[in-house]
């Protein structure tokens, strides 16, 4: 695993580079709410699979929640939609567990659902527990499917669909985003002949669906199937002493699957951004409680906002650092030219030079909370400004136009 490095994943939306109407300049998708939670509507206990059968023999159906921005406060057409899946070791659990991530995730503007999947396996076969992964893909597809035909039920735009969940939901996740019918055969011969396909199970509904991005919290996936050209960004979060879901590797009924850390390092050896946040004394699941699960929803919506402004970058931290992808306080025009203006070098120790056409520029350092710390009056071209007394960490640079009012927004990482 890496030292400890800052690459910042600077998740701002620039209107005039948009790829997708999704790249908005307000605070929609950002770490900020853009509706109350008295907003927010949701679809209970919707029935999506049914006559399925478990690990241990039961047949059952399957339901999931789904949460919405309501109609009268929302001015979208359509909407990116996130599926989310809860932990348990494919033993335990059920779909309230997720509950909160799918309301904070639709105050963001998100549409969220939480879905039920199939448990239960005998400890006492070998294979049965990777066997119950395949039974939570299945399951996982089925929701995925339903989806795509009822997407106008809540405006879900079927071309921004992404998925996540927590352990054995986080693992199911990568299942779905990569595991294929002739994997798992591979790995399983006769799996499918067993427990039916990956694309039939739970319904008979035959549309396909395409993934943009995961959220991983403490999972890990099937090194086999890690194929290259279907590599998704992905925003994942670990603890480095995790014993249940290891961060590197493990082999499971002699099966090898890569932990977070393995996979943050493939998608960046690809050019695929991916950001970790990783706790070196964490255990199994980090920032459980409250406001650990608010700054990494914080998180996962800005870094799916910097998919969809196409500025998406690679990002490992190992310890915790708060969103702050909207800066609404300190924008009101975005420059264009962001690139005419360079700053170097970058991360930095003690000082930083900022060159470009500075005429009548306004230099400021703002910490990561906004705070203003410093300020430069530029007449100049280049500027070499002394942050020796600043402590390590991210700071933006703004630099203000008196003239026409127009902002560029720079990034600095201070090291000691």
């Amino acid at each position: 695993m890496k030292a400890l490095s800052y690459i910042l994943l600077f998740c701002f939306a620039f209107s005039k580079v948009a790829i997708a109407q999704y790249c908005t300049s307000n605070d929609r998708f950002t770490e900020l709410d853009f509706f109350q939670a008295n907003e927010i509507s949701s679809l209970q206990n919707v029935t999506f699979a049914t006559d399925v059968t478990d690990g241990l023999g039961n047949t059952q159906d399957l339901d999931m929640d789904i949460y919405f921005p309501s109609a009268a406060s929302e001015n979208l057409t359509e909407r990116p939609f996130i599926l989310l899946l809860h932990g348990g070791g494919f033993q335990s659990g059920n779909k309230s567990l997720m509950t909160n991530y799918c309301t904070q995730l639709a105050q963001k503007g998100f549409v969220a659902a939480t879905m039920d999947y199939r448990k239960g396996w005998n400890t006492s076969i070998p294979t049965d527990q990777v066997k119950a992964g395949y039974r939570v893909q299945q399951d996982a597809n089925a929701a995925l499917r339903f989806i795509v035909e009822n997407a106008n039920v809540v405006d879900i735009d079927t071309s921004w669909i992404f998925i996540g969940g927590q352990s054995a939901g986080a693992i199911a996740s990568f299942f779905t985003s990569y595991t294929d019918q002739q994997e798992w055969e591979l790995e399983f011969p006769g799996i499918e002949a067993e427990l039916g396909s990956l694309n039939t199970s739970g319904n008979n509904i035959t549309h396909s669906f395409s993934l943009k991005g995961i959220f991983n919290n403490w999972g890990m996936a099937l090194s086999t199937s890690i194929d290259t050209p279907d590599l998704l960004p992905t925003i994942s979060f670990h603890g480095g002493q995790d014993s249940t879901v290891p961060i590197d590797s493990s082999m499971v009924n002699s099966i090898e699957f890569i932990g977070s850390g393995i996979v943050h390092n493939v998608l960046e050896t690809n050019a695929v951004c991916s950001e970790i946040t990783i706790d070196s004394l964490g255990g199994h699941g980090i920032y459980t409680n409250s406001a650990g699960l608010q700054f990494r929803i914080e998180r996962a919506s800005c870094f799916f906002k910097s998919i969809f402004c196409d500025n998406c970058a690679t990002t490992l931290m190992t310890q915790e650092f708060s969103a702050n992808c909207s800066m609404d306080s300190l924008t009101s025009h975005i420059e264009a030219t962001q690139n005419s203006i360079e700053l170097f070098p970058n991360p930095t120790q003690n000082e930083f030079t900022v060159t470009g056409d500075l005429q009548n520029y306004q230099i400021e350092i703002l910490n990561a909370s906004g705070t203003l710390l410093q300020t430069v009056n530029s007449t100049n071209t280049s500027h070499t400004i002394d942050i020796s007394e600043l402590p390590q960490g991210l700071f933006f640079i703004k630099l203000s136009n008196l003239t026409n009012n127009n902002l560029v927004l720079q990034q600095i990482i201070k090291m000691n």
